[in-house]
């Protein structure tokens, strides 16, 4: 699994006043997975102890994909390989 609770592969997605606790990827972001898309937006979340190879808590992959991250907290996330939290790589 890339995203241990969401893979997406669109544009406009909104997660708003979330929490997300104990999740895992085994291959990529351990909470959000993003592949493509633009205007995706995570406001007012809370990542508490997420875990996966690169991304801990979100992750974002392909040139292009554009998200913003407004007033959330990530608390005691961890990535085996790149990024404690966030991760992106393009």
């Amino acid at each position: 699994m890339r995203g241990g609770t969401v893979e997406s592969h669109t544009s406009n997605l909104k997660i708003i006043n979330s929490v997300f606790t104990n999740n895992k990827a085994v291959l990529n972001g351990g909470t959000l997975y993003f592949m493509v898309g633009t205007d995706n937006l995570v406001s007012g979340c809370t990542f508490n102890d997420n875990s996966g190879p690169n991304g801990s808590a979100i992750r974002t992959i392909t040139i292009g994909t554009i998200l913003n991250v407004l007033s959330s907290n990530f608390t005691n996330n961890k990535a085996t390989n790149n990024g404690g939290s966030i991760y992106s790589a393009n």
